[in-house]
């Protein structure tokens, strides 16, 4: 079991104020439900940085269950080449309750060498946990494929979308967890 440790600093850890904090900010969203999205990006800093923009791109999943969501989220602490690193265990447990992992997927992927069980990878990792409080108040049940991605060549980026293909139906949301940008003197990145 995976457990939470964003709770109570990045986003609220009690399940009442958790759940009312995310309600309000999807109800916020004037965006219809769309019934053939696919997937979305979002932001994952802390909730009273981005929850408010992420609750807009799931409110567009609200009402419309899934019976998988694929959670993609880089690397920020464990170094990874070329690898896919999903966790150990059964499920991801939040302050709103456990999240199954979904074993036949994961079996799936593990076919290929670029996809492996690094529990490392997921110890101090945010950008899947932040995702997942929110999802739930949208979507309600489903069950959770998390991928921490390392830093992929073209090749490994081109062969990680086909086998993601293999799991990925019309019952799956893909979810793509960005930073979308890191700038500054702190991280070596000062483009303008």
């Amino acid at each position: 079991m995976v457990r939470a440790k964003l709770a109570g600093t990045w986003y609220e850890a009690d399940p009442a104020l958790l759940r009312a904090e995310l309600e309000s900010w999807l109800s916020a969203s004037a965006d219809e439900p769309s019934a053939d999205l696919l997937a979305l990006i979002l932001p994952h800093a802390g909730y009273r940085y981005s929850g408010p923009t992420a609750a807009h791109g799931v409110a567009l999943t609200r009402g419309r269950g899934r019976s998988r969501v694929v959670v993609l989220g880089p690397s920020h602490r464990f170094p990874l080449r070329n690898k896919i690193a999903l966790p150990v265990g059964d499920g991801f447990a939040t302050p709103l309750g456990t999240i199954p992992f979904d074993a036949e997927a994961a079996a799936a992927l593990l076919q290929d060498p670029l996809f492996d069980r690094i529990p490392q990878a997921h110890d101090d990792e945010h950008s899947i946990e932040i995702q997942l409080p929110l999802l739930q108040v949208a979507l309600g049940e489903f069950a959770l494929v998390p991928l921490v991605v390392g830093d992929l060549d073209g090749a490994a980026m081109q062969h990680a979308a086909e086998q993601l293909q293999r799991v990925v139906d019309a019952d799956t949301l893909v979810v793509v967890s960005s930073d979308f940008t890191h700038f500054g003197w702190r991280f070596g990145y000062e483009p303008f």
